[in-house]
């Protein structure tokens, strides 16, 4: 069965066979599945997950999926979904190698399975989940949370940034600088009172030191409210660099990227220097589609699905760097 148009999916390398990428989503059974793309024509040996009788699952959609490799370990995060009477609560979980929710308490609980991005340390066992928490699901009251687990044996501990103020509909990227131990958060707020297009980005210390920018440079028509947001570290001729990928009102898909603050800048925000957004395919995004990014030595792969596809499934798009 392919990804229906509105659910989530997240790509990842394959550890052990370097042509090959795993696109990771959610079913119209509610369960994660897996494709194996490999790098062939037309993918004609492509191996289709193929659902030989898996009981219906627990893993609601729309909603999101993130991934990381954890010490070694290929992770997939993804919202699990409780009912009790006419409650419904999503809890941030681990949905892959097993599913676990991250902790038992009400902080790993929210709402609505809207908004979710993990990063991990390259040579280290710490991962970070960034998810929205909100208690009522109709008014702008979310609350962005970090979940860390510190020294990967998946005991997280919760953090809440009560500074910043998603909108409701924002979609959650980040990225791991190894250079500063720096995780950098991008995602869409409310600013005087209402949500703003505009993507703004948090950059987080250690000691939960952040520092908060809008994104400057961007048109009224440049970003899409609500649109899929990916970031992807690079480092590339010895300088590391962050790219954001997202959607502007049409629904084509636009990148942004900056090289990242040297280690021990004193005023690492003040440092990114943003390109300007720059059209990568005109074809326009399916309604309800995600971005999810594979890196390799010359090129980021998108993955997304394009309107008025014949299939609704995620094709990737090759952007040269």
């Amino acid at each position: 069965m392919s990804a229906p148009m509105a659910y989530p999916a997240v790509v990842m390398p394959n550890p052990l066979v370097p042509d090959e990428t795993l696109l990771f989503y959610l079913t119209a059974d509610k369960i994660l599945a897996v494709d194996r793309k490999r790098r062939r024509p037309n993918g004609k040996d492509d191996a289709i997950f193929k659902n030989n009788g898996t009981p219906v699952g627990h893993l609601d959609s729309p909603s999101s999926l993130a991934a990381v490799t954890k010490n070694g370990v290929l992770t997939v995060y993804g919202f699990l979904t409780t009912i009790l009477g006419t409650a419904v609560t999503y809890t941030v979980s681990q949905v892959s190698p097993i599913l676990n929710p991250l902790g038992a308490s009400d902080d790993f609980k929210t709402s609505a399975p809207t908004g979710l991005a993990a990063v991990a340390e390259e040579k280290g066992p710490s991962a970070w989940v960034y998810f929205l928490k909100r208690g009522d699901a109709t008014s702008d009251n979310a609350v962005l949370c970090e979940a860390h687990d510190q020294d990967g044996i998946d005991d997280y501990t919760v953090h809440a940034f009560k500074e910043v103020h998603p909108t409701n509909t924002t979609s959650l990227g980040a990225v791991y600088d190894p250079d500063s131990k720096a995780r950098i958060v991008f995602l869409q707020t409310i600013l005087e009172g209402a949500p703003s297009p505009k993507i703004r980005f948090l950059y987080v210390t250690n000691k939960y030191n952040i520092s908060s920018n809008e994104i400057i440079g961007f048109g009224e028509d440049a970003v899409k409210v609500g649109t899929p947001l990916e970031a992807v570290y690079r480092k590339l001729n010895n300088e590391g660099r962050v790219y954001v990928y997202f959607l502007n009102v049409n629904s084509e898909l636009y990148f942004i990227s900056s090289p990242l603050p040297k280690y021990n800048d004193p005023q690492p925000v003040a440092a990114f220097r943003w390109s300007a957004p720059q059209v990568l395919d005109t074809e326009k995004a399916a309604q309800g589609s995600r971005i999810s990014v594979k890196p390799d030595t010359e090129h980021n792969h998108i993955y997304y699905i394009k309107a008025n596809s014949e299939k609704p499934v995620y094709v990737s798009y090759s952007h040269a760097l």
